[in-house]
């Protein structure tokens, strides 16, 4: 018996529209194989992860001094996070959508943000005024490198990132409104999200 309809996310940013990077085409062609396999498929494209804040490593300043510098973009830039919960919340409501099969839908969590907004929804978290100082695409990678002992992460990373930072300020914005009537969610906002952290967890 042939697999009815398989629902299959990128775990990050995907699509033509972005700027080529060695991770962004991998994505990209991931996509692209899943959907001419000849199997049933809906494939989900994040964007950036919100639960990126939370191990430390990419953004080590945060708690310790109340400086954000990730993401490594321009300030002015807005950004559609998306949530670990509500990408969940997209594909479970897409395993009852075979009508949809062999389409892909940019995902995110609504109301995008400036690096500046998401500091200062972060503050709450943290117990502390935030404020964004982005670093370049290459420091983060050379700190994703050191923290991991695997510069060909960092690499990709770096390049990744400088390619996204090459977009206009909206680029990056995707229209959860559009997701939600599709597939039938609700979504949470990143505020929702950060206050859902707790304290404990800012702690940490």
């Amino acid at each position: 018996m042939g697999l009815p309809l398989l629902v299959f996310t990128t775990g990050g940013t995907s699509g033509a529209r972005y700027p080529s990077s060695m991770m962004i085409d991998a994505t990209t062609g991931g996509m692209m194989a899943v959907l001419n396999s000849g199997i049933p498929s809906i494939v989900l494209q994040p964007t950036i992860y919100l639960e990126n804040l939370l191990p430390g490593f990419l953004t080590p300043q945060l708690k310790s001094e109340g400086v954000l510098n990730y993401p490594p973009l321009p300030d002015t830039m807005k950004v559609t996070w998306t949530s670990h919960f509500d990408q969940a919340r997209v594909a479970v409501a897409a395993l009852t959508r075979p009508d949809l099969a062999g389409q892909h839908f940019e995902i995110g969590t609504p109301a995008p943000l400036t690096g500046g907004q998401l500091a200062e929804l972060l503050s709450g978290w943290v117990d502390r005024p935030v404020s964004f100082a982005p670093q370049s695409p290459a420091e983060l990678g050379a700190q994703v490198a050191d923290a991991f002992g695997n510069p060909g992460m960092g690499h990709m990373l770096t390049d990744m990132y400088g390619a996204l930072a090459k977009m206009g300020d909206d680029d990056m914005c995707i229209d959860t409104r559009q997701i939600e009537e599709t597939f039938g969610v609700t979504l949470s906002t990143v505020e929702e999200h950060i206050k859902s952290w707790g304290k404990a967890a800012a702690a940490a």
